[in-house]
């Protein structure tokens, strides 16, 4: 997700970048009853003049203004009432207002007058830790009461000494900040998004005074993944290590996508020696060891809308490939599907330079993906352990079809086949890689 800014300040040390997830919909904030008779108060609007910032009028019948507001609270929407609110009955319920959605309520008191809570407020109002400060007096106590739905809410005025009322609310997005920038930069890219989300966006300018207005709050949606960016493309790095004896222990352990590979080597294919060019060559191999063994990773969000995955290579002289955990290809290669071979093993005939190979699986053959992290794990091996060269390179792709609501009923992403049936009827279910049989 890319965006960009046009630069009005002249003095920013930077930028703030805030993010928060689906449609930034403002908290709404409607008075319903008022019951007292002095003058009218009024919602004013998040950003607008009389909202809780600095310059704002402290209440509706005097000339006081608010000096300082805490940044949590800059520019919120607020109930400003009349002053005199004070001097007449019920305080406890004076107002009635309607919000839209759960949000908090902040009520700042004078310290002239001890900025303690009020008789009338129960024990769901307590001190935020916030202060604030008017054209009058410094070290407002802030309270707020946490309201957990929309819907009515009664609030009441003080009984003799305070001000009058100034209610803040805070609710709608839940901004989080996700980035900072230098002074003059006008353009950000966020990654690591999900597929098929709503994000929106607000970015303000700092500096050692505080932070400017927001800017406004765009909206996007990333696109759905589509099987064709399951992410193995030819000259993908891969963890790799030297087939001096076998990988792990047990000796198929390294084919899991648990498995630890961090003190691997890791590389761009291809991988080879004696022909080339080698994104990563491999070293000592002739009379030394027969194969090498290969590992990477890829991410997919929905395996459910994968129809058909393609494997291609490039080899000499022979492989065994096998997705998480499960053995999907074996060329040039003796022994029957899924039976062991060795570290210390051969290819089964000496090849050219480099032999293409590819196989794609559709429905019923396919093999199985899980939601996120994948491993494609693949052993390579020489005809003779003095072999001239060495070659391998491999793409994986897909390509997807949405599925029906009768293919996945409960609409999670996963065929509703994988869910009830056993894999290859041994008792080990679809999602199970280890394969232990606890992984669902």
């Amino acid at each position: 997700m890319s965006m960009n800014w046009q630069d009005n300040s002249s003095n920013e040390l930077g930028f703030r970048i805030e993010r928060t997830n689906g449609s930034p919909s403002a908290l709404s904030v409607t008075l319903k009853t008022y019951n007292g008779a002095n003058t009218t108060p009024t919602v004013e609007l998040a950003g607008s003049a009389n909202s809780f910032k600095a310059g704002a009028l402290v209440v509706n019948d005097r000339s006081d203004t608010w000096a300082a507001v805490p940044a949590a609270l800059d520019g919120k929407t607020r109930l400003l009432a009349a002053r005199d609110d004070r001097m007449q009955a019920p305080t406890a319920r004076k107002y009635v207002v309607t919000v839209s959605g759960p949000c908090t309520i902040y009520l700042p008191l004078d310290p002239r007058y001890g900025g303690a809570k009020l008789a009338w407020m129960d024990g769901t109002w307590t001190d935020s830790g916030l202060t604030c400060n008017s054209s009058v007096s410094s070290g407002w106590t802030i309270w707020q009461k946490t309201i957990s739905a929309a819907g009515d809410v009664t609030l009441g005025c003080d009984e003799a000494a305070y001000d009058g009322a100034c209610y803040v609310f805070a609710g709608g997005p839940n901004w989080a900040e996700v980035a900072t920038v230098a002074a003059d930069a006008q353009s950000w890219s966020d990654a690591g998004l999900n597929a098929s989300s709503t994000y929106s966006y607000r970015v303000c300018a700092t500096n050692a005074a505080g932070i400017s207005p927001y800017s406004n709050e765009p909206e996007a949606t990333t696109s759905e993944q589509d099987a064709a960016d399951i992410p193995i493309a030819r000259d993908a790095t891969w963890a790799w290590r030297k087939g001096t004896a076998e990988a792990s222990e047990p000796a198929d352990a390294w084919r899991a996508v648990r498995f630890d590979d961090s003190d691997w080597a890791t590389g761009p294919a291809p991988f080879g020696y004696g022909d080339g060019p080698y994104g990563t060559p491999v070293a000592g191999m002739p009379g030394s060891y027969n194969c090498i063994f290969l590992r990477t990773t890829f991410a997919v969000e929905r395996p459910a809308i994968v129809t058909a995955l393609t494997l291609w290579t490039l080899c000499d002289d022979g492989f065994i490939a096998w997705l998480n955990g499960e053995e999907i290809a074996r060329w040039n290669m003796a022994g029957e599907p899924g039976m062991f071979v060795p570290f210390d093993a051969l290819a089964a005939l000496g090849v050219g330079d480099g032999t293409e190979w590819s196989n794609t699986w559709t429905a019923g053959t396919l093999p199985v993906l899980r939601i996120g992290t994948n491993v494609l794990a693949v052993q390579v091996f020489n005809v003779e352990t003095n072999s001239s060269d060495l070659t391998f390179d491999a793409k994986l792709s897909g390509s997807s079809d949405p599925l029906s609501v009768a293919d996945d009923g409960d609409q999670d992403g996963a065929p509703d086949e994988w869910e009830t049936a056993e894999y290859g009827g041994a008792g080990v279910w679809a999602w199970d890689d280890d394969p232990d049989g606890t992984d669902c």
